[in-house]
């Protein structure tokens, strides 16, 4: 789905990172409390039991590199940790290019429900 939405977008002079979130300039959203490699662009997703996370990580040995991450199990957290950890090693095994983290017109806007997020670490006294 990812890449057929590239496809369609290119035409226009977009890409994928201008209508989903990329992790370190999008700073509100699904993906405020992950901790994702900064420069992925990713769609999160949540539905009873399960967990995804699908997008693209820009690498430098393989190029763009397309992925899904689909789990399911009743501890979101969990899940959200192992996925963040995963990419993480992937991010370190295929050296990421991140991408121009500057935040653009659209830094204002929220990106996807905070309810689904992970829940945010306790605050420092």
């Amino acid at each position: 789905m990812y890449q057929v939405l590239a496809a369609q977008l290119q035409p226009h002079g977009l890409g994928i990172d201008d209508i989903f979130p990329v992790m370190g300039r999008d700073r509100r959203g699904t993906l405020e409390w992950r901790s994702m490699p900064q420069g992925l662009t990713v769609k999160t997703g949540t539905l009873n039991t399960v967990s995804a996370l699908a997008g693209t990580i820009p690498t430098q040995e393989r190029g763009t590199v397309w992925f899904a991450i689909i789990n399911n199990g009743p501890n979101f957290d969990r899940l959200r940790v192992e996925q963040d950890r995963l990419l993480q090693q992937i991010a370190e095994h295929w050296q990421v290019l991140p991408e121009n983290l500057n935040a653009g017109p659209m830094d204002k806007v929220l990106l996807g429900d905070p309810a689904c997020n992970l829940t945010p670490p306790p605050s420092e006294s």
